[in-house]
């Protein structure tokens, strides 16, 4: 489900996945969170909100956030 997304950094937390995406290819540029057997992939946060872009280059989760 997840091989599209050309993970750069990845942090597992409990039984989730959290990655940001290569934000070179825009259409799956953002942040992510995944269950670790590739289930219900949810977007966090997209590479552009609100005409501002972002560009990740570290990820840290905090309590499940």
């Amino acid at each position: 489900m997840v091989e599209k997304y050309d993970p750069v950094d990845i942090v597992i937390y409990n039984n989730s996945i959290y990655f940001y995406s290569d934000t070179v290819k825009a259409s799956t540029a953002g942040i992510f969170k995944v269950n670790k057997d590739g289930s219900n992939l949810t977007e966090i946060m997209l590479k552009k909100v609100d005409e501002t872009t972002y560009y990740p280059s570290e990820i840290s989760v905090l309590n499940g956030d």
